[in-house]
């Protein structure tokens, strides 16, 4: 039992899956969650070279329920008097009953997920083909519950989803359905002349169980610090120190050089999504605006790299050719997959403020994790735009640090955004490249608007107060209080 989080930090590439092995001194009964099967594997057969013993239990590697022989293996693992390495993966770790880990050591790779706002959609035929028998909607709310009598129902159907070792909307939507704290709704939505349904998960992981019933535990990861897990944590009334698996800090040999793509610090969606004649795309296509300077981007970055530019971004950008530019489109959240160390371009599309569009959902998720909104927006927002880039960076060489054998090269919408991950990354004069920058033309209110911010935010360093800056200029205080917030 324990109250205490053992925290390591580093960037991707310092060791900290590594420093973790090389700590193990073969007697110790550990259970270690990664996010990914890829690198359960990895770390699988690294381990085999220790004299622990080692029990991999994932979708790949169990037929049946995950869930069910991993708890098994904790009674029996336990009754060992050797040492025992127990790898699962971090989605399996919170389904199972928090008190099989009594007298285990829990090791979580990478900052694990603790609030869930999750939507999905699929077509009226599908939807009432999978849930129309299973499930009450409330028409009013969109409060979605399992009908009476369908529960045993719902179970098959999820550990039958959960066997066909593939992820889907469907085990998601059945997994919450069953969950006792998620609130699932669904509303059905206009597309053209078809009818869509969706459906929005908001819930929370119960962390606090799994570390005050394991022996201790510890978080390998990046700007823990910066992360919801963090705020969590905290609002649990944990205490926080530096775990024994924290690596060494390296130097890297070449500094990354960014790319930038558009002047100024302004990008959205729907400034990326607009097209010349003033329409809106949906999705990411080749004649929105950022359609052309991405297009511009990729063919001058081919010259640095023969390997293809690794592309990530929201699900909207998805439908854009990638191949046709030489680049490959990579997953948002991609930590944990080492297979691209060999390639030395990167382009990261996540906008600054990715969070509004599901801000409901937010709301309720940092009410179940009793997280201040304030600080859960703040942090949200750097885990979807600055830490997504920062892992996407860290699967080129730039990840081998002291033994990098080429440059990097990383296309970013804006130079704020550019300088927020050489921040990261712990440069403090980034090479900015502006061969490809594209001009914006800003609406006369727009440049109005920036002026006046520019000039509050003298003001602000001239050391007058919010009220002093919003009667020199005539603007609200909330305004200026939020202009001063985005500059910080």
């Amino acid at each position: 039992m324990t109250d205490i989080v053992h925290i390591a930090n580093a960037l991707p590439g310092l060791g900290k899956t590594e420093s973790f092995i090389n700590s193990l001194s073969g007697d110790e009964k550990v259970v270690y969650a990664s996010r990914t099967k890829s690198l359960n594997k990895e770390v699988y057969d690294r381990l085999k070279k220790t004299s622990l013993h080692i029990v991999r239990l994932d979708g790949d590697s169990v037929t049946g329920w995950v869930r069910g022989a991993v708890e098994l293996a904790l009674l029996e693992e336990m009754e060992h008097t050797e040492g025992v390495a127990l790898i699962i993966t971090q989605a399996t770790l919170t389904t199972i009953d928090p008190e099989f880990l009594e007298g285990w050591s829990v090791v979580v790779d990478e900052v694990p997920v603790v609030g869930i706002a999750e939507d999905y959609e699929r077509g009226e035929a599908r939807w009432k083909d999978t849930f129309n028998h299973l499930i009450d909607v409330c028409p009013e709310s969109g409060k979605a519950t399992i009908k009476d009598g369908q529960k045993r129902e719902v179970v098959y159907r999820y550990e039958e989803s959960l066997s066909e070792n593939v992820s889907s909307p469907e085990t998601s939507i059945f997994k919450a359905l069953l969950s006792d704290s998620a609130d699932v709704r669904v509303f059905i939505k206009k597309k053209g002349t078809r009818e869509v349904y969706r459906t929005e998960i908001t819930d929370s992981e119960d962390y606090a169980s799994v570390i005050r019933n394991a022996q201790d535990f510890h978080v390998m990861g990046n700007s823990v610090e910066k992360t919801l897990f963090f705020e969590y944590i905290l609002s649990q009334g944990f205490r926080v120190i530096v775990s024994p698996f924290q690596p060494a800090n390296k130097n890297l040999v070449y500094d990354p050089t960014y790319i930038l793509m558009f002047e100024g610090d302004r990008y959205s969606k729907t400034m990326a999504l607009k097209k010349e004649d003033g329409t809106q795309a949906i999705s990411l296509e080749e004649d929105t605006l950022l359609g052309k300077s991405l297009t511009k981007c990729l063919e001058y970055a081919n010259q640095f790299d023969t390997y293809p530019t690794l592309v990530q971004g929201h699900d909207w950008i998805k439908g854009f050719p990638f191949d046709r530019y030489g680049a490959l489109h990579i997953p948002p959240i991609c930590n944990g997959i080492n297979e691209w160390r060999d390639h030395s371009v990167s382009c990261h599309l996540f906008t600054g403020n990715p969070v509004t569009t599901k801000q409901p959902q937010y709301n309720l998720m940092f009410e179940m994790l009793g997280v201040d909104k304030d600080k859960g927006y703040s942090v949200k927002r750097h885990e979807e735009c600055i830490e997504r880039g920062v892992q996407g960076m860290g699967r080129t060489n730039l990840r081998m640090w002291e033994e990098q054998v080429k440059p990097t090269y990383h296309i970013v919408p804006t130079e704020k955004i550019a300088r927020q991950l050489a921040e990261e990354w712990g440069v403090d004069n980034p090479k900015m490249d502006r061969t490809c920058i594209t001009k914006l033309e800003l609406p006369k209110q727009t440049e109005e608007r920036n002026t006046l911010k520019a000039r509050a935010i003298q003001l602000r360093k001239e050391g007058m107060t919010i009220r002093q800056i919003a009667e020199e200029l005539g603007v609200g205080k909330s305004s200026i209080s939020r202009w001063l917030k985005q500059a910080a």
